[in-house]
Order: C-alpha cells, then sequence, then structure tokens
C-alpha cells in the first residue's frame, strides 16, 4: 500500500505543469526560471534555451516583454516537446527576437580606401533599419576580367567584353595541387551576374593563379569594388564601406542569427505564441524534419533575410494569426508530406513571394484562410492548396504584381483581387476551381500558359471586370479576348457557371459594393490596419 501511494506521489509531481520565466533585463540563469520577479530565493532566466532545458510536456515558458529586443534563438532542434494533451508552450507575450547585433564603431578595422572589416560580427548588414547592399564579386568585373567565389558554388566567372565568346579565349587557372586546367569553352555557362557578359564555370579549387591567352591575371574581389553604403564577406571577414557623412552615428547592426524560432527532428505537441522575429538573415520561424503538432498564434515577423514562416520536409503545421512585412518570401512551405493550416495572416510588401506552397505531390496538403495580401510581387502561388476568404490588393506603390499563380489541385473561393497588378497566371498541369471571386479593373490580361484554355480550370459565380481579356496559349503569340467572349464559349465548354461582368470601381470593390469575393469582416481589418 505504502508502494502504491509513493508511486502516485511521483506520477503527480513528474505531471505537473510547470511556468519557467525568462527575462532579458531582469534575469539571470543562477536562477530557477521559477518566478517572473526576484523574490524568495526565486527568479527569472536570462536564456530562452535553458528554459528550454528545463521544460517539458505541459510546461509553458513565459518571455517578459522587457522593451528591449532578445538577441537569442528559440532552438527546439531534437527537443521532444510536449505530449497530446500536455503540449510545451513559449509564450512571448508580444516579445521580439532579433538576429542582428549591434556593430560599433569601436568594433571597425581599417582595410583600404576607406573600406572598414571585421571579424567578430560577420553577416548582412543593416543600416538605420534598411538592408544594406550586398556586392558580389560577379557583379563588378570589368570586361576581361575574372574572379572566384568559393561562397558561390565554388565558380569561377569571366566577363566577356560585347561580341566576345568563350571561344576567343583561352584561360588557364592553375590549382592548389600544383596541376592547371585550361577551360573548356563549352562549359561556360550564363551566370546571374547583373552585368551583361559575365559567365561562369563550374568545378574548380580556389585558383593559385590563372593567364588569359598566356597573360597572368588577378582575381578581382569585391572587397575592393566596394562603394559607400555596400558590404561583402570573403573568407568570413566582413569588408563595409560606410556611407558618406557621419557614419559613426548612424545605427549599422550586423545579423548574426539565422533563424528566430528552430525545430527540426521529431518534435511535437508544441505551442508558440505572441513572439515577434526581426532581422534574422534566414527564416523568422524555421520548421525543419518531421515536426508534427506545431501550432503558432499571433507570430510575427519582419525584415527576414528569408522566409517569416517557413515549413519543410515532412512538418505539420498550424499558423493562426500573422503579419509579415518585407520579407524574402512572407510563407513558403515547401513540404514533401504532412500538411499546413494557415489563417489570419497579413502579408504586405514581400521581395518576392506573399505566400508559396511548392509541394509537387498529393503527400502534403495546404490551406490558406481569412489572409490579406498587399503588393508582394507574386501574392500567392500554390499547389495542392485550398483557398478561401483573401483580399489580394496592388496598391501600385510597387512594381505590377502577380495576384495567383496557381498549378495542380487548387481551389480558391471567396477572392477580391484589386489594385494594379495582373491577375492570374495558370500553367498547363494547373487544375483550378474558382469560385465566389470578384476581379477589379485596371489589371493585366488572364494568362493561360496552355492551348487549351478549358482544361485548366472551372469556375462558379466569378465577377469580371468589364473590358478584362484573357490570353493563352502553349508560347508566344498567345491568342487574345475579351473575357464576355471567352465565357460564352466557356459556359458552351460547360466550365463556368453564374459567372458574369461588373462595372465596378476599386473604390467601390473594398467598400464591400461586390456580390461576391471576399468577406466583409476581412475588408474591415484591412481597412483598420491601412488607416
Amino acid at each position: 500500500m505504502l508502494r502504491t501511494l509513493l508511486a502516485l506521489c511521483l506520477l503527480s509531481v513528474s505531471t505537473h505543469a510547470v511556468d519557467f520565466y525568462v527575462d532579458n533585463v531582469n534575469g539571470k540563469d543562477d536562477h530557477d526560471g521559477l518566478s517572473a520577479v526576484v523574490a524568495d530565493g526565486h527568479g527569472p532566466l536570462h536564456t530562452i534555451n535553458l528554459a528550454l532545458r528545463k521544460a517539458g510536456a505541459g510546461d509553458t515558458i513565459h518571455l517578459a516583454d522587457t522593451g528591449v529586443m532578445y538577441r537569442q534563438v528559440i532552438n527546439l532542434y531534437e527537443h521532444p516537446g510536449g505530449k497530446e494533451g500536455a503540449p510545451l508552450v513559449i509564450d512571448g507575450h508580444g516579445a521580439t527576437l532579433t538576429g542582428a547585433d549591434v556593430a560599433s564603431p569601436e568594433g571597425w578595422q581599417t582595410y583600404q580606401g576607406g573600406t572598414l572589416k571585421r571579424q567578430d560580427l560577420v553577416g548582412m548588414v543593416i543600416i538605420d533599419g534598411a538592408f544594406a547592399e550586398f556586392l558580389r564579386p560577379f557583379n563588378c568585373l570589368e570586361p576581361e576580367e575574372i574572379c572566384y567565389a568559393p561562397n558561390f558554388f565554388k565558380r569561377l566567372f569571366f566577363r566577356f567584353p560585347e561580341g566576345k565568346k568563350p571561344t576567343d579565349y583561352t584561360i588557364e587557372v592553375g590549382q592548389p595541387d600544383g596541376t592547371s586546367v585550361t577551360l573548356d569553352p563549352a562549359s561556360f555557362q550564363l551566370s546571374h551576374s547583373t552585368i551583361r557578359g559575365v559567365m561562369r564555370y563550374n568545378g574548380l579549387q580556389q585558383p593559385t593563379w590563372v593567364k588569359v591567352d598566356g597573360v597572368e591575371k588577378s582575381l578581382v574581389k569585391a572587397s575592393d569594388r566596394l562603394q559607400a553604403g555596400q558590404y561583402t564577406i570573403e573568407d568570413d571577414i566582413l569588408y563595409f564601406m560606410p556611407p558618406e557623412g557621419e557614419w559613426q552615428a548612424r545605427d549599422i547592426r550586423v545579423i548574426v542569427r539565422a533563424n528566430g524560432v528552430m525545430m527540426n527532428g521529431t518534435t511535437a505537441w508544441v505551442t508558440v505564441r505572441n513572439v515577434n522575429v526581426t532581422l534574422v538573415s534566414n527564416d523568422g520561424f524555421n520548421i525543419h524534419g518531421k515536426v508534427t503538432n506545431a501550432e503558432f498564434y499571433n507570430c510575427n515577423a519582419w525584415d527576414c533575410g528569408d522566409e517569416g514562416f517557413s515549413s519543410h520536409d515532412q512538418c505539420e503545421t498550424l499558423l493562426d494569426g500573422a503579419v509579415y512585412t518585407n520579407c524574402d518570401n512572407g510563407i513558403a512551405n515547401v513540404n514533401t508530406h504532412g500538411w499546413s493550416i494557415t489563417r489570419n495572416v497579413d502579408i504586405r510588401r514581400s521581395r518576392s513571394v506573399g505566400y508559396l506552397i511548392t509541394t509537387s505531390t498529393p503527400d502534403a496538403w495546404h490551406t490558406l484562410e481569412n489572409a490579406i495580401f498587399v503588393d508582394n510581387p507574386s501574392q500567392i502561388s500554390a499547389n495542392y492548396t485550398k483557398i478561401d476568404n483573401v483580399l489580394i490588393l496592388g496598391t501600385g506603390g510597387a512594381p505590377r504584381t502577380q495576384a495567383l499563380s496557381l498549378g495542380p489541385a487548387t481551389e480558391v473561393n471567396r477572392a477580391t483581387l484589386a489594385g494594379n497588378q495582373d491577375t492570374i497566371r495558370l500553367g498547363e498541369k494547373t487544375r483550378l476551381t474558382l469560385a465566389k471571386t470578384v476581379i477589379g479593373p485596371d489589371q493585366g490580361n488572364i494568362h493561360l500558359r496552355t492551348a487549351d484554355p478549358f482544361s485548366v480550370w472551372t469556375l462558379h459565380d466569378v465577377r469580371f471586370a468589364a473590358g478584362q481579356k484573357i490570353e493563352w496559349g502553349a508560347k508566344w503569340p498567345w491568342t487574345t479576348k475579351l473575357i464576355e467572349e471567352w465565357l460564352a464559349e466557356a459556359a458552351e465548354a460547360a466550365i463556368v457557371t453564374d459567372c458574369a461582368l461588373h462595372e465596378l470601381t476599386t473604390e467601390q470593390i473594398l467598400s464591400g459594393e461586390a456580390d461576391s469575393g471576399c468577406s466583409a469582416e476581412l475588408l474591415d481589418l484591412w481597412r483598420a490596419r491601412r488607416e
């Protein structure tokens, strides 16, 4: 009997949920973390990951929102997480994680010609909150100059003058083992350089010397070509040409942390809420491996080097409530298996795509609900995704955007497409069901990259702007028709029902006068945030 009571007592202690507290201003890692304030022998921790090592199923880690950004990462790599009915909870209470550290003027050393360098902080440079320009070596070549870029897949780059081609030159490269290689002109490839004429050559080690038509050439280094406000990284050294003027008074930071919140492996049953992330070189929220039952509530990110949120591999995630601005992609889920549920998000001014799903197999599925997209170059690009209740808007304050670029097994319901943007782009393999949608005026042609414009989609209760055009074809030149003419033909092909034209302005659509499209509540939310 005594043994049974003792076992029950131990069980009750081991399963009792514990609250741990972290404070990046007042916390210390020699505290026990069991109190938000220092009192009675208890006090908050300083380091989030120390709290993670203590916490398990059913426990909650609280971050104090001190007004000072956490220069830390929430790293759940290899953490088991929680369990069903008792998740591990991380509540940020509005605290912000930053990947950037201050690059004080005293930390720089002189390199040459006004260029500075440092090795203690190496990463992306931020000047007064904006990304500085990263100078790649292949973007500063003059004609007949050559560079080697170990950080870009160990490629050699040569700038061919206008009118010249690889067969016009004999280029020899010395290798570290003492051998030399005569470059095969046929092996030169087009590069991603911003300079016309720059081509790349793969498969070489760091050259010990280079000869062009028998004349030895020096390799160009980006560190020797920096202009004001630019930076580059060579051999784990950061080189920086300060902006003009009294740069010492500017807010200069260097991004030294890749992600804000990280999960990997088989972590399961984790809830993250009220956490913000900014200025990381990769993703605000980065999920890899076979993470399951990971839920994120009110988790925001801005100014990230890559995604605001990204789920990979075989992960299963729920994201409910987020604002992502000025990330490369707001959300990019690239699962091969698993699923993602995304709802109540607002994604604006991404540098590439607002919501990106690259799944190419039915083994992964995705849903997107109640979402606002504004001025993302590509607003939504997705496969194997069900989309419901979205506002997609181009304000004209950014280069012309693409509203919907869709592939196989996609459904779009209750969408409002308005403003200055191209509307819909569908590929030959697309299978789209489009319903209860309104498409405003002042937009580009609907583009179907297929010879059969009736094979890639079906439409129900869609409202098109009068005069809207549709174009299609396997290749240029495209066949183009007014949408009213095409709808008549599509009705005969039985792929449209209850579709019609409207003469509403963009302002009328955004004020809720359309009888189709996104919900009035979503329009109200957009207006409230705009104001």
